[in-house]
């Protein structure tokens, strides 16, 4: 990014939301583990999970249990994934 900008945001209605239609869901567990305190932990699995070549990482219930091994209990709240 250059010197001055402001990063800019991807919302639903954004025409760049269709190059990456799989962000919606990590980015909603980024929110939820740093009201939670464990940001970190949740980058750190998330990272392996998608750089690290697992195949169809958004199917399925690979992220709910990425967010179980960075602390974050998805049925504390009835919290959708």
């Amino acid at each position: 990014m250059a010197p001055g900008m402001a990063p800019r945001l991807v919302s639903c209605c954004d025409e760049d939301s269709q190059e990456q239609p799989y962000i919606f869901r990590p980015t909603w567990l980024g929110v939820e583990t740093e009201l939670r305190g464990r940001r970190l932990q949740l980058a750190a699995e998330v990272s392996r999970l998608i750089f690290g070549g697992t195949k169809d990482w958004h199917l399925g219930d690979k992220l709910s249990n990425v967010a179980a091994r960075a602390g974050l209990d998805l049925d504390q709240k009835g919290l959708p994934l």
